[in-house]
């Protein structure tokens, strides 16, 4: 079994988990509930008037977004399964997909098995010249 798994770059992770959050509050709470004085003016002007007049349009774009996250964990497990991935790794790639959508899953897509050896840094590869330990 293969190890793999790389996780996307910190600012998809940061711009992934705050949009995600940020519609699944909207569509979670009742608008007088939230706390839109806390947010920036130009964003709580827009944010109050899409949870109060278009609360069906952002509980389906939450939907949606949940929906293709999730569709996008169980084509990650099928991807690492057929590549012959470590049960843990398959793990990982389905959370991180869950988590993160493409932008993690785009590790798993572009992964080649067997291309460990060739993608070795100079640092890592043994020096020229140098033989088998001999008995």
């Amino acid at each position: 079994m293969r190890r793999f798994h790389r996780w996307p770059h910190p600012l998809h992770m940061l711009w992934i988990s705050l949009g995600m959050g940020y519609i699944s509050v909207l569509a979670a709470f009742p608008p007088d509930k939230l706390p839109f004085q806390s947010l920036p003016q130009s964003f709580q002007t827009w944010s109050s008037d899409l949870a109060t007049n278009h609360p069906l349009l952002i509980l389906r774009l939450v939907t949606a977004a949940w929906v293709i996250h999730a569709v996008e964990a169980i084509v990650a497990f099928f991807v690492a399964k057929a590549k012959g991935l470590h049960p843990s790794d398959i793990s990982s790639w389905v959370l991180s997909s869950f988590l993160f959508g493409i932008f993690s899953m785009i590790h798993l897509i572009r992964y080649t098995p067997g291309d460990e050896q060739k993608k070795r840094r100079d640092w890592q590869k043994p020096p020229v010249g140098a033989s088998k330990k001999v008995n």
